[in-house]
């Protein structure tokens, strides 16, 4: 399936007029790795053609291009790489900002901005149920966003584990015009577990994330603590409950548990490599004192 990159969005003049430049980059007939570099260098030109460089508009124009094109396609990876490599870039062309361009100067404020907009359904008066476009939407932009995240960029893992407490700690719809977001929220929330699930183990599990960065719990999570191995282990049985009853996407629940098992597993093989070299360095120690 071809992404669509016509649709009528909600954008400014100028953040319009960058949209149309990144996504004739998207659609130029090259390799995908020279389109990653050409959209670099298309930010790189924005960023010094004004005293201040105009984040602010870059990034409406990068998310709803994300919000355009479907999970695993082409353009997605291309789109994805190019802010990979935007973040290894010297610091300079980000003068006049708050941040360093490693953390993607003022995305974090603009994602925010977005995540309780209109643009987002799960905001949405339940009584009048999305679009199914915008729910559409709304799954290319999480799974945009749950693709890119490196393991120091904790604002990333926030929003992936405030989409897998949407899906798996709230009451089930009650009526049948609220399975589309139902089904949406759950789409959204195995995507995060599938793309990240190592990162959010590591974060609610181990406890190696600074508590203020993990949402507050849903009404289904009861007395279970926010940042906890009951709190995974919950998931895992929600994800197992719900299977039967949204058929559609029970593959992707199944890839999310199968994610999961995987990112268990690394941490006891990480665990039992810690031990291993931990004894090998008291017997070395040991053997020392005995010469």
């Amino acid at each position: 399936m071809d992404a669509d990159l016509e649709k009528t969005l909600n954008l400014a003049h100028k953040e319009e007029a960058i949209f149309n430049v990144l996504r004739s980059t998207l659609q130029y007939p090259a390799s995908s790795e020279a389109r990653s570099q050409k959209l670099v260098n298309d930010i790189i030109f924005f960023c010094t053609s004004t005293a201040e460089p105009p984040f602010w508009e870059i990034w409406p124009a990068v998310l709803a291009l994300g919000s355009c094109i479907q999970p695993g396609h082409e353009w997605q990876a291309t789109l994805i790489q190019s802010l990979r490599l935007l973040r290894q870039l010297d610091d300079s062309i980000a003068q006049g900002t708050t941040g360093s361009l490693k953390d993607l100067p003022d995305l974090t404020l603009t994602l925010t901005e977005h995540w309780q907009g209109h643009e987002n359904p799960i905001f949405l008066d339940p009584d009048h149920p999305p679009l199914t476009d915008v729910l559409e939407r709304w799954k290319n932009l999480n799974s945009f966003l749950a693709r890119l995240p490196g393991d120091d960029y904790l604002f990333f893992l926030r929003l992936g584990l405030g989409q897998v407490g949407g899906a798996l700690e709230v009451v089930p719809p009650e009526s049948d015009s609220q399975l589309p977001l139902a089904e949406c929220k759950i789409w959204t929330g195995t995507e995060w577990i599938i793309h990240c699930g190592r990162r959010i183990f590591k974060a609610v599990a181990s406890k190696d994330s600074p508590e203020n960065t993990i949402p507050d719990p849903g009404p289904l999570l009861g007395d279970i603590p926010k940042q906890s191995i009951e709190r995974w282990e919950f998931w895992k049985k929600r994800l197992t409950q719900i299977a039967a009853d949204y058929p559609t996407t029970a593959n992707r629940i199944q890839q999310a548990l199968d994610a999961m098992k995987e990112a268990e597993l690394e941490k006891k093989e990480a665990e039992l490599e810690k031990r291993e070299a931990e004894l090998g360095k008291k017997e070395a120690q040991q053997g020392n004192k005995e010469i």
